[in-house]
């Protein structure tokens, strides 16, 4: 299971904005999240993973949930995420809740709620995940999904507010709490699936000591390709990039979206990480056609780690790519060591490396 932030106590009341216009809801979708990030899994019996609770009493995670009975108005569980951590959700994100409440409860003129911290703003988003038809009250796991069609300010703080007033006695257990974002790091891909990308869509490994594979590094020296990854110290606005008319190949976009780079930064990062793509009918470009990893999302560790972008999500993601442009850095004086960078999609784990050979496929797996 993925690592957790870690957990800043406090629990703030603050103002409140409504955006529970602005979503989607789903209950029991027909299909899965395929990949995602998590903020909660409960594995782990007496690990809360960092979540607080508020009006809950004998709260405690078990047999991969965690689990409260409500005690006053308002039951909510909250995550602070980790000093200079913060989270971005754009438009198309997707939040996930499997939740379980009690076959006896009798739900009404009630909503399940998320709230969304701004710090900036000083203000919560709400977004509503069950309005109180949704819910459902039968002793089982179930599936409640949002995706969002506008964007929410970064946030440092989430907090799920599964009932409202006057439900004292009211168990709710809390499966997972999981999120599909346009950018990610560090992705899980759902059991069963996996990041799959053709020889083509290798688009930059640097194996070869020396060759850049005809990728141009720009506003980066000193560089070098050397032990199987490209490596370069940012001066300003630092950019690696590579066009059709250099080998860029021209891959059929509306079948691959997702660009994964595997990368490793220096600890005091503070800059946002870039993609930029053009295409045969959209050429070079553009800040329409760019999609960011915002700096306060990436971890300060030294390590590598996987930044994926989804794609996607433009309308302008069609047809065949032309250009790719990845922006590792603007902070100057700062090394960055990229491992690969790659184009594919998430599709099902094949049952045998003969069905592979069987349907013609030339699949590679990700380091």
């Amino acid at each position: 299971m993925k690592n957790l932030p870690k957990l800043i106590p406090a629990m703030i009341l603050c103002i409140t904005t409504n955006f529970s216009m602005a979503h989607t809801i789903e209950v029991d979708p027909a299909t899965h999240l395929d990949n995602y990030v998590t903020f909660g899994e409960w594995n782990t019996d007496g690990d809360l993973e960092g979540w607080t609770s508020h009006n809950l009493v004998n709260v405690d995670a078990y047999d991969g949930s965690i689990t409260g009975t409500v005690s006053g108005a308002d039951p909510q569980i909250q995550l602070n995420l980790a000093v200079g951590n913060r989270v971005k959700l754009d438009a198309g994100s997707i939040i996930e809740l499997r939740i379980k409440y009690d076959a006896d409860a009798s739900i009404t003129n009630t909503t399940g709620q998320l709230f969304f911290y701004d710090y900036n703003a000083g203000t919560f988003y709400n977004v509503h995940y069950a309005d109180y038809t949704d819910y459902q009250i039968d002793g089982n796991y179930h599936v409640y999904r949002v995706t969002l069609s506008s964007n929410i300010p970064a946030t440092d703080r989430i907090r799920i507010d599964p009932l409202g007033s006057g439900y004292d006695g009211q168990t709710i257990s809390i499966d997972y709490v999981r999120m599909k974002l346009p950018q990610m790091i560090d992705p899980i891909d759902a059991t069963g699936e996996y990041f799959s990308y053709s020889v083509e869509g290798s688009l930059a490994e640097w194996n070869t000591d020396g060759d850049y594979e005809n990728w141009s590094v720009v506003n980066m020296s000193p560089n070098s390709v050397f032990g199987g990854y490209l490596t370069a110290t940012n001066n300003n606005d630092g950019q690696i990039y590579k066009q059709a008319v250099n080998g860029l190949p021209a891959i059929d976009l509306d079948d691959n979206n997702i660009v994964q780079v595997r990368m490793k930064r220096e600890t005091n990062y503070v800059s946002d990480v870039d993609v930029f793509f053009g295409t045969a009918n959209n050429p070079g470009v553009s800040g329409a056609r760019q999609s960011r990893l915002w700096r306060d999302a990436i971890p300060r560790d030294n390590d590598f780690h996987i930044y994926r972008y989804d794609l996607s999500v433009f309308s302008t993601w069609e047809g065949t790519l032309e250009t790719l442009r990845f922006d590792p850095s603007w902070a100057a004086n700062q090394e960055v060591v990229v491992d690969y960078i790659r184009i594919g999609k998430i599709i099902p784990e094949p049952a045998t490396l003969g069905l592979l050979s069987l349907l013609g496929l030339a699949f590679l797996r990700k380091k």
